[in-house]
């Protein structure tokens, strides 16, 4: 039988393959580390400071639905009549803004301006007391354009929480389609107006608040979401309707909600 030989290795030979086996695991650290320090040195798409992409000017888009409250009362010398409104609507338009960081503090200042168009409009019937009727009225939410300053703060290096505060002038359309003929109550100054149309175009200005969040997609790219309210500290306006003579006009108050999304590019 023949016997099965064990080959021991020799103290040489174990120690060269420690050594081998050392420098194996040393050039794999030593990669590892390169690779390490490689991804630390490429830059943050996102930094914290400066303000992750949100400081610079900007501009884009924003879309959703209104809800406003259209307070007006038609007078003239018989007397006047309120009439309100309450009415939603979808809404979309454009903005353009720049924020500023101060110092490393991730708090941001800026300003804002905006062009926002309605298709929110009705339909109602208009006259100087709730008995008689001297026709019906169309009204019309054409547009805004505001003003606003922003505060704000980073959330994180990708969110960014603000406020606004400005004013906003909004431009209306009424269309007063005179009935024919019109009720014995009338002015005999009004015979005139029986089956004509005559239109008031009114800006009303007001100031607004709101707040809303915006949050980086890409370095260059903010999504989020906003909601306005407009109508502060308002009064009554008073409009002449043309070709009346003076004698007919219109009190003119409103108030709106406006929730949007909104997308923008950064040019920082």
């Amino acid at each position: 039988m023949k016997r099965k030989s064990i080959s021991v290795l020799s103290p040489s030979r174990l120690t060269s393959s420690f050594w081998m086996s050392t420098l194996c695991a040393v050039s794999v650290f030593q990669l590892l580390g390169s690779q390490a320090q490689a991804a630390l040195a490429t830059p943050d798409p996102f930094p914290a400071t400066p303000a992750g992409g949100f400081d610079g000017a900007y501009m884009g888009v924003n879309g959703g639905f209104l809800y406003e409250t259209i307070k007006f009362s038609y007078q003239d010398a018989v007397g006047q009549n309120l009439t309100t409104s309450h009415k939603y609507g979808g809404i979309g338009g454009s903005f353009l803004g720049y924020l500023y960081e101060i110092g490393a503090s991730r708090v941001l200042i800026g300003a804002e301006t905006n062009v926002i168009v309605a298709n929110t409009g009705f339909k109602v019937n208009f006259s100087p007391n709730s008995t008689d009727v001297y026709g019906q009225a169309n009204v019309f939410r054409k547009y805004s354009v505001g003003a606003t300053a922003i505060l704000g703060k980073l959330f994180n290096a990708k969110t960014f929480l603000f406020l606004k505060a400005g004013m906003e002038s909004i431009q209306y359309v009424f269309d007063f389609h005179y009935d024919n003929p019109l009720p014995a109550s009338a002015l005999p100054a009004l015979a005139a107006l029986q089956g004509t149309k005559k239109t008031v175009k009114p800006k009303i200005k007001g100031f607004t608040l709101g707040a809303g969040l915006d949050y980086l997609m890409t370095r260059q790219i903010a999504v989020g979401a906003e909601y306005n309210y407009s109508g502060l500290f308002l009064k009554y306006k008073n409009f002449v309707i043309p070709g009346t003579g003076g004698t007919e006009s219109i009190n003119l108050k409103r108030y709106e909600h406006k929730v949007m999304l909104r997308a923008s590019f950064r040019f920082g």
